[in-house]
């Protein structure tokens, strides 16, 4: 650990000796006391009881805690004014901060620290959950960590989701030091939400005081959810219904970021089509941005042929090298509209173009846009061949969802549109598909 400055050093010290975890909204209040309703048997149980007994943790109106509930800012704001030393300067009040709220005095005071700030707008965000990344942000600031170190453990699959700045390297850090735990894949998972629990078990390690052989627990970041698609018109969205300790809920997941084919004519049908999707969230911006691994229909077929090639569209099925095929041209409107199909590698070293049905062209519209690749697009497909066209059952990337992670880091061609289809022999028609750039404001915003 580097050098802790004096101001850090105090909190730190302070930490475990004031802890207090807010409730969000109205629902926070004093003399509210979690039950063991949701935590007995939880990870986190050795680190609650007697932060509980201790009367520094406080539940929710209902008396729950909710160990695996994301924290909020406002939440965390608390626990960090909480641990400041008396005396603390505050600044004035962000303007969409509600003066005379549970958190009002908590804002002022750790945004006069430094350890939370806000956006170039002035807003504070009090409701927004605080992702993995923006806890190394206050993890680094709380300890005295180094901008400039933070080497990546070797196990860490996803490191390149994170920014290239303090706050990756922080992340780097913190995840080196354990206070952030990886999923039982190795995805550290930048923009996934940080949980209640995880954030009383970094304070409690970060003052030297967490219960020894305490860990979070480990979890999978790969998930498999059933759905609908919707297509909102600038991108696709999957609602999927989850049931967890008996209820269910609906959740909303983003498919796409930056261009897509969600609005055009190519992505005809793709409305309403329920499918079953695997992939993993919180490696890219936003937190609810679903990066797909595999996409089928919800009724997948039975003993279904399979193939391996490159995505192509009709318009260039006959290309003389799939490989360096563009995805900027695949995402042109109106070379998608003539159908994508798959092109496979022959052992005379030739290929042969499978075009895709219908299905198999909505699943692959969908799918796209959680493909990074600039060219390469490698493709697994799934499904009954019935001369040169197979019906689809299943789609997935080549390389896998770590393809989406270049994305993320801001890696992209620099060719244009309007290049890549001169390259194909296809006018541009004045569509403009360059890469997008990305933010790493995991809720909208530049503060952490």
């Amino acid at each position: 650990m580097k050098h802790i400055n004096r101001k850090t050093a105090v909190i730190a010290a302070a930490v475990a000796a004031s802890l207090l975890a807010a409730g969000a909204g109205d629902s926070y209040a004093d003399g509210i006391y979690a039950t063991p309703a949701d935590y007995s048997g939880h990870w986190a149980e050795q680190l609650a009881v007697p932060a509980i007994r201790e009367g520094l943790l406080q539940g929710y109106e209902n008396g729950l805690y909710g160990p695996d509930r994301a924290i909020t800012r406002a939440e965390l704001a608390v626990l960090l004014a909480r641990v400041l030393p008396s005396g603390t300067a505050a600044a004035a009040l962000p303007k969409d901060a509600a003066d005379g709220s549970w958190y009002a005095e908590a804002v002022r005071q750790i945004t006069a620290a430094g350890l939370l700030t806000t956006d170039e707008e002035g807003r504070f965000r009090p409701g927004a959950p605080v992702t993995r990344l923006d806890a190394a942000m206050v993890l680094g600031r709380l300890l005295g960590w180094s901008e400039g170190d933070g080497a990546w453990p070797e196990a860490i699959v996803d490191r390149e989701a994170a920014p290239d700045q303090a706050g990756g390297r922080w992340l780097a850090q913190a995840a080196a030091g354990g206070y952030i735990a990886a999923s039982s894949e190795g995805y550290i998972l930048p923009y996934r939400p940080w949980t209640r629990s995880e954030a009383l078990y970094a304070l409690l390690k970060a003052r030297g005081t967490a219960a020894e052989g305490v860990r979070p627990a480990a979890f999978a970041a790969v998930q498999t959810l059933e759905g609908v698609v919707r297509d909102t018109g600038s991108g696709f969205t999957l609602t999927a219904a989850q049931a967890f300790q008996g209820t269910v809920t609906e959740s909303v997941y983003a498919l796409s970021s930056g261009k897509s084919l969600a609005g055009t004519k190519a992505a005809a049908g793709t409305d309403g089509l329920a499918v079953k999707i695997t992939g993993v969230n919180g490696v890219v911006p936003p937190p609810d941005r679903l990066v797909v691994d595999s996409i089928s229909l919800q009724a997948a077929s039975a003993s279904p042929d399979k193939l391996e090639g490159f995505l192509l569209e009709g318009h260039h099925s006959t290309a003389s090298s799939p490989p360096d095929h563009k995805k900027l041209c695949l995402l042109m409107p109106d070379c998608a509209a003539s159908g994508f199909g798959v092109s496979v590698l022959q052992e005379d070293g030739s290929y042969i173009y499978y075009k895709f049905d219908e299905t198999g062209h909505r699943l692959a519209v969908i799918l796209l846009d959680s493909i990074a690749a600039a060219d390469h697009v490698g493709i697994r497909v799934e499904g009954h061949i019935a001369g040169d066209v197979i019906h689809v059952s299943r789609l997935s990337q080549a390389s896998g969802v770590l393809e989406a992670v270049g994305e993320a880091s801001g890696s992209s061609s620099t060719e244009t549109h309007e290049q890549a289809a001169e390259a194909h022999g296809h006018p541009a028609q004045g569509h403009d598909h360059s890469a997008p750039e990305h933010s790493h404001d995991a809720a909208g915003g530049h503060n952490s």
